[in-house]
C-alpha cells in the first residue's frame, strides 16, 4: 500500500494532537469488527465527481464504487463516504476484510480510528468580559457574503443573537439537522459572530453554518469529522472560514482532508488543545512547507499571559480563551456563559478573519517559555 502524501500542516498535525482519551468497551462476539477510515486515489473517481456539484451525489458516486470495487464490505458496514476533501470511506471492518483492501492499487491509507474520540477543547471559566475589545472590537459583518462553518456540537437555531443558516447545516452523528444539544458549538458561534449589545461576537451578524460532528455529551468520531471537513469542502466559497473547536491524536486523514480544504481558498482554525505543553516537541511536526490559510491558536488571559493549561508552539497564534462569555443554548445565565479554552480562543481569530477578509495583520505577539507568538487584531 502506498503512503498517502500531501502537503503537511505543522499546525494541523498539532490540531490533531488535540482529539480523544475516551475508553471504548466493546464486547466482541463472532467475527470482530472494528472502525477504519480508508482514502482511496483520487484520480480514480476524478472523472464521475466532475459530473456534479451535488454534495450528496457525489458521495453517492463513492458509495457505488467502494460497492463494486469491494464486494467484501457490506454495505450496512460503511457509515461514511468522502468525495472532496478526501476521496475514500470509513467502514467496520474485518482484520481479514483490511488485509485485503490493502492490497487494492488504488488505496492509500487505511487508518484505524481506535486511537480515541473527538472532544472539545474547553474547561470550566470564572468571570470576565473583556475579549472582543483585545482583538480589535466587534465589527458589523451583517452583510458580509462570506460565512463561518463550525464543526462543533451544532448551533442553536433559535437563539436571538445569532445568525444560523439552517439550509447549509448539516448534522452527520446519526441525529438531527444541525441544532446544538450541547452548548459547546453555540458558545463557539456567538464569539465568532454574535450580534446584540449583552455578548457580540467580533464579526457581528456574521452568518453561521452547523456541521454537527459531536453528540450531546461533546464526544465524537474522527470519521465524522472528517465528513465535516468533506461537506464543508464541498459547499464553502473562497473566503469563507472554518472553525474546528476539537482535539484528540492524531490521523493522516485528517489532515490530508484539511490540507486539501485550504487549496480551496477557505480558511481553517484549529485550537491547539489544553495539555499545557509544547506542540513543537511532537514526532507529528516534522515539516512546514506551507501554512497558508490556516491558524492553530493558544489561549491567553485577559493580562496576555498563556493561560495555565494552553498548548504553545512557535507556529501558533493566540487570543483571548480564558474566562470568555458567550451565547448558550440553554438558559443557565439567559443563554449566555461562561467557559475557558483553547476552544474559546480560535473563534475569535476565526472572527478576525471574517471581519478583515482574511487579510491579517499581527499587531501584537505574545511570549511563553521564549517561543513568540502572534496575536491577531481586526484591520480596519
Amino acid at each position: 500500500m502506498r503512503t498517502y502524501l500531501t502537503k503537511s500542516f505543522i499546525f494541523l498535525r498539532v490540531v490533531v494532537s488535540l482529539f480523544f482519551a475516551t475508553a471504548c468497551e466493546i464486547k466482541i462476539e463472532t467475527i470482530s469488527l472494528n472502525s477504519y477510515i480508508i482514502a482511496l486515489d483520487e484520480s480514480v473517481l476524478k472523472d464521475e465527481l466532475r459530473q456534479t456539484e451535488d454534495y450528496d451525489e457525489k458521495c453517492e458516486i463513492v458509495r457505488e464504487f467502494v460497492s463494486s470495487q469491494f464486494p467484501m464490505i457490506r454495505q450496512v458496514y460503511i457509515t461514511n463516504t468522502y468525495s472532496t476533501a478526501l476521496v475514500g470511506f470509513s467502514a467496520q471492518l474485518s482484520k481479514d476484510a483490511i488485509k485485503r483492501i490493502e492490497s487494492y492499487p488504488y488505496v492509500v491509507t487505511v487508518e484505524p480510528t481506535n486511537k480515541g474520540d473527538i472532544k472539545p477543547t474547553t474547561t470550566e471559566a470564572k468571570s470576565c468580559r473583556w475579549n472582543v475589545n483585545r482583538v480589535g472590537g466587534r465589527v458589523d459583518c451583517s452583510k458580509k457574503k462570506s460565512v463561518a462553518w463550525v464543526l462543533d456540537s451544532g448551533i442553536s437555531f433559535t437563539h436571538p443573537d445569532l445568525k444560523v443558516d439552517k439550509d447549509r447545516s448539516r448534522s452527520f452523528v446519526g441525529y438531527g439537522n444541525g441544532e446544538d444539544d450541547n452548548g459547546h458549538g453555540t458558545h463557539i458561534g456567538g464569539i465568532i459572530a454574535a450580534e446584540g449589545s449583552k455578548c457580540p461576537g467580533v464579526a457581528s451578524g456574521a452568518t453561521l453554518a452547523s456541521v454537527k460532528v459531536t453528540s450531546s455529551d461533546g464526544k465524537g468520531k474522527v470519521e465524522d469529522l472528517i465528513k465535516g471537513v468533506d461537506y464543508v469542502a464541498a459547499s464553502a466559497k473562497e473566503g469563507d472560514v472554518v472553525n474546528i473547536s476539537l482535539g484528540g491524536p492524531y490521523f493522516e486523514t485528517f489532515h490530508s482532508a484539511v490540507s486539501n480544504t485550504v487549496k480551496l481558498g477557505v480558511y481553517i482554525v484549529i485550537a491547539a488543545g489544553n495539555d499545557s505543553k509544547s506542540i513543537d516537541d511532537s514526532q507529528l511536526l516534522s515539516s512546514i512547507p506551507d501554512v497558508k490559510h490556516v491558524y492553530v491558536v493558544a489561549a491567553l488571559d485577559s493580562t496576555d499571559q498563556l493561560a495555565d493549561n494552553s498548548n504553545y508552539g512557535r507556529f501558533c497564534c493566540a487570543a483571548p480563551g480564558v474566562d470568555i462569555r458567550s451565547t448558550w443554548h440553554t438558559p443557565p445565565e439567559g443563554y449566555y456563559k461562561l467557559q475557558s479554552g483553547t476552544s474559546m480562543a480560535a473563534p475569535h481569530v476565526a472572527g478576525v478573519l471574517l471581519a478583515s477578509d482574511g487579510q491579517l495583520e499581527a499587531q501584537d505577539s505574545v511570549a511563553y517559555n521564549g517561543i513568540s507568538m502572534l496575536l491577531y487584531t481586526v484591520k480596519r
